[in-house]
């Protein structure tokens, strides 16, 4: 387990907001939010980006997947070949759920995207969205390679924030995002 930032929405140079890595001794890597300034961090590890396409999201605020758009390119630029999945909860409405996020977020780098296609793998700009509704308990939003990830709603500012578990072999990582 790495952490790759536990700061605040406020940059600071020296601690990034949230994003943790869990590396599994099967290979696979899961990344636990993606907060503004974490990519630096997880580019630092040089982790190639084929692995690095698991990332999971507690809620939408800046400091929890602000970074996204960052892994989001460097993940075409480095290599990674096949589509950015991401696992996340709806919202109260849907345009307050991930997949709307992500929607508008591919809107968002269309210029860049554009100038990058041709070049590179066409399924390296996929982003496959995973949304599952915030209101679940103990539910299992993925389960492959003998890892299962839950989520349960988690008490925030509003409704659409949810904590995770991922257990392999009798492990078990808990990550609560922002929650009281």
């Amino acid at each position: 387990i790495i952490s790759l930032g536990t700061g605040m929405p406020s940059g600071r140079r020296s601690q990034a907001a949230s994003a943790w890595l869990v590396e599994l001794g099967n290979g696979d890597k899961f990344l636990f939010d993606i907060g503004t300034g974490s990519a630096a961090n997880l580019g630092s590890l040089e982790i190639p980006y084929d692995y690095l396409d698991k990332l999971f999201i507690s809620h939408l605020h800046t400091d929890h997947m602000g970074d996204l758009p960052a892994l989001y390119v460097g993940g075409v630029v480095g290599n990674r070949v096949g589509p950015l999945r991401v696992w996340g909860p709806s919202g109260s409405e849907p345009r307050l759920g991930t997949a709307h996020s992500l929607k508008h977020l591919q809107e968002f780098l269309a210029w860049d995207i554009e100038g990058r296609k041709g070049r590179l793998p066409a399924s390296a700009f996929e982003i496959e969205v995973h949304e599952f509704d915030y209101r679940g308990e103990n539910q299992v939003v993925y389960e492959e390679n003998g890892v299962t990830v839950r989520s349960w709603p988690a008490i925030h500012v509003i409704d659409g924030s949810v904590s995770y578990s991922l257990e392999w072999k009798g492990l078990k990582f808990v990550f609560g995002g922002d929650t009281y």
